[in-house]
């Protein structure tokens, strides 16, 4: 069971253990866990170990350059990524001790998540070995065994919730080559992102670019594995262009970063003040820039909302004609905000369309419960938006 890793990593904690633990599953994956008297100090192996490092290298260390890690690449072999950190914190790189903090604890999450979802499959047997007094060189920052535990069982309890069990976050995606299958889907995603749907990049790193939450990128990632516009790949393509490259993925975190302020908020002061406002509820930036492209090429006004909890204060100062509200947000989801959306007097009409990736029927009905007034599920194609745009603004201008 993937679950005798909590006990034993309390036991190693509790043994004040130095050395490492060597945890495998079938077919042949191997993980190595380093501890410090009873504290883990890193994690390696599994798959895709070199692109996992780099990319958290990449979010959380953003000031190191390219030059600067392949300089220290060069002259080191075994456990050269830990090593990488301890040399470049001990020569004064503006990395901040913080930082690799930060790295650690996520790598580390990320490893023991991905052995939890091994040994979730009754065909994968999880065995540990530990080795006394096998010692990584360097002592940057020592993490508590409990805290990677409750952090990794809370992401694979939401991960399990979501329905997700069965599909991996480090798998490839690729859309297929049609282009009728990129406009598709290009009408949820954003462009650029779409290019990168390629097999070059996983799940994560995607989530990363595109600053969007995991579990909502890949629900919505696999909602459109029926239609066949996407399939998936345990491994990249093998190209040696298609490689994950530290380099290039710097490059693609930069564009995307700079491509939030693309995304409209506010009013655009040259649209007409009387064509009716659209309002889209949703922290991923990629659904509401898609969304806001579509709705202004159609000539309406386009605000974006991306923390749930700004927008009732938002929507009672500036009242729009229709709200699209996306179902799955952090801190209080779709179902609860239309709730309290529909207790403000002023709100109590406006058309509020559900956006989600499920598509059951007691998502429909409990939506209706709260006033929802109707139900889009992800893909969302352009033809159902204008569909809903025109019936709705229609039925609330007869109001």
């Amino acid at each position: 069971m993937a679950e005798d890793i909590f006990y034993c990593f309390n036991q190693l904690k509790k043994d004040r253990f130095t050395g490492s633990l060597i945890v495998r599953s079938r077919p042949n994956i191997e993980w190595k866990f380093y501890f410090r008297l009873g504290r883990l100090l890193w994690a390696t192996g599994g798959n895709h170990s070199t692109e996992r490092w780099q990319r958290h290298l990449a979010v959380v260390c953003p000031q190191i350059t390219p030059q600067q890690l392949a300089k220290e690449t060069e002259t080191l072999n075994k456990d050269r990524d830990y090593k990488i950190l301890t040399k470049l914190h001990k020569q004064g790189s503006p990395i901040e001790k913080k930082q690799i903090a930060k790295l650690i604890v996520n790598l580390l999450s990320e490893v023991f998540f991905d052995i939890l979802q091994h040994g979730a499959s009754e065909s994968n047997k999880i065995s540990y070995k530990t080795i006394y007094d096998d010692k990584l060189e360097g002592l940057i920052v020592l993490v508590d065994t409990e805290k990677i535990s409750q952090k990794t069982k809370q992401t694979w309890q939401t991960w399990v919730k979501a329905g997700l069990t069965d599909y991996s976050p480090n798998l490839f995606p690729i859309i297929q080559k049609s282009q009728k299958y990129r406009e598709e889907i290009t009408s949820i995603l954003h462009p650029s992102l779409t290019s990168l749907i390629d097999g070059k990049y996983n799940i994560r790193s995607l989530a990363a670019i595109s600053k969007q939450d995991l579990v909502h990128l890949t629900s919505t990632l696999i909602s459109l594995l029926p239609t066949g516009f996407v399939a998936f790949s345990p491994t990249s393509n093998n190209s040696i262009n298609s490689r994950f490259s530290f380099s290039e993925f710097k490059k693609t975190l930069l564009f995307f970063s700079e491509s939030d302020n693309l995304i409209i908020s506010k009013v655009p002061e040259k649209t007409d003040p009387n064509k009716p406002l659209i309002v889209c509820i949703d922290d991923s930036p990629l659904i509401a820039q898609a969304l806001g492209k579509f709705i202004t090429q159609q000539g309406y006004r386009f605000i974006s909302i991306k923390d749930p909890m700004n927008a009732l204060g938002m929507l009672l100062k500036n009242p729009p004609d229709l709200i699209f509200l996306d179902l799955i947000m952090p801190v209080i989801n779709g179902y609860e905000l239309c709730a309290q959306l529909r207790r403000a007097p002023n709100l109590k009409n406006v058309p509020i369309i559900i956006l989600t990736s499920k598509d059951g029927l007691v998502d429909r009905v409990r939506a209706k419960l709260v006033g929802g007034n109707g139900f889009l599920s992800k893909p969302v194609t352009r033809e159902e938006l204008l569909s809903t745009l025109e019936k709705h603004l229609k039925t609330n201008k007869n109001q």
